[in-house]
């Protein structure tokens, strides 16, 4: 109500459009955070009241956006939520937010939205499509290194990869230090429950395949600090951990165009990519049928292919 009072009294257009923009923001914060129910709503009027003096404008489009993404966060919270279908309505309106406003950074970071969204759907060629498209715009952007390391990671298979970062105990990691064993590399987070998941059964498989195989750990979390005191708990994590700051906005993430987790791509033995987006299921798959096996141990149930919800 203050930040509405702050634009009403705003003496020049810029002025007003500040104090649009950090409202828009805290709304939006707010509501995706669960705190403010009334958030989108809330949205959708200052959205329809700037449409209608000034449509088509890059604060309307501003707006809009962020309208977008707070919807979308409310719809994916719902417990009765059809994800799919969610998925589907979330492609359509970044097309259409598309077809209005074709410049700028929110038009940019659409396009990322939608090539994330194509990927998670399996539909590599569309991914690409919206990649190439961020790509063509030019510039050093970060979008568009983000845009750059996802095409080099979903063209990787079939190619060798030299990955390389900063370890959790200062040391560098790299792949190559790893010739001759396949090398995971996994993109994770300690807020990701299917990351933690995955992380309980890549223990069990480094167990039962490490003379073979070697996972690297990529943390993409914000606080450092946080990092430390999950794997500090959890002493089944034996395996190299990488950490450079910045989440997924990090070198390590942007390099291969990491846009959300958990990801993970395999090497064999040569430091060639194999796969570049696989599931762990296929994990333990794949080193059933190529590496030597010790003895059997349990494998992990229900978390293999039983995942739902946006991959954002």
């Amino acid at each position: 109500s203050i930040l509405r009072e702050l634009v009403g009294k705003s003496k020049t257009q810029q002025e007003q459009a500040t104090w649009i923009k950090q409202m828009t923001e805290t709304i939006s914060s707010a509501a995706q955070a669960g705190d403010y129910p009334g958030g989108v709503a809330r949205m959708e009027k200052l959205y329809r009241d700037l449409n209608s003096q000034a449509k088509g404008s890059e604060l309307t489009g501003f707006v809009r956006y962020r309208l977008l993404n707070t919807e979308y966060s409310a719809r994916v919270a719902d417990p009765k939520a059809d994800i799919q279908k969610i998925q589907v309505w979330w492609a359509e309106s970044l097309e259409d937010f598309l077809k209005e406003y074709k410049t700028g950074d929110d038009a940019v970071e659409a396009m990322l939205q939608l090539a994330m969204a194509e990927e998670f759907a399996g539909n590599s060629k569309l991914a690409v499509k919206w990649y190439d498209q961020i790509l063509a715009r030019g510039g050093k952007s970060l979008a568009a290194l983000k845009a750059q390391g996802a095409r080099r990671r979903i063209g990787s298979v079939g190619k060798p990869l030299n990955f390389a970062g900063k370890g959790t105990n200062g040391k560098q990691v790299q792949t190559a230090q790893f010739k001759g064993k396949h090398v995971l590399i996994h993109y994770w987070a300690t807020w990701s429950d299917p990351c933690i998941d995955d992380m309980e059964a890549i223990a069990k498989l480094y167990a039962r395949y490490g003379k073979n195989f070697v996972p690297i750990g990529v943390c993409v979390d914000g606080d450092p600090n946080q990092v430390s005191q999950f794997l500090g708990k959890n002493k089944s994590i034996k395996w190299p951990q990488v950490y450079e700051q910045g989440g997924l906005d990090s070198r390590t993430a942007v390099e291969l165009g990491v846009l959300t987790v958990p990801a993970m791509m395999l090497l064999d033995e040569k430091g060639v990519v194999v796969n570049n987006e696989i599931h762990i299921s296929e994990l333990e798959d794949y080193l059933d049928k190529n590496l030597n096996s010790m003895p059997q141990i349990q494998r992990p149930e229900a978390r293999a292919g039983n995942r739902t919800g946006s991959r954002r």
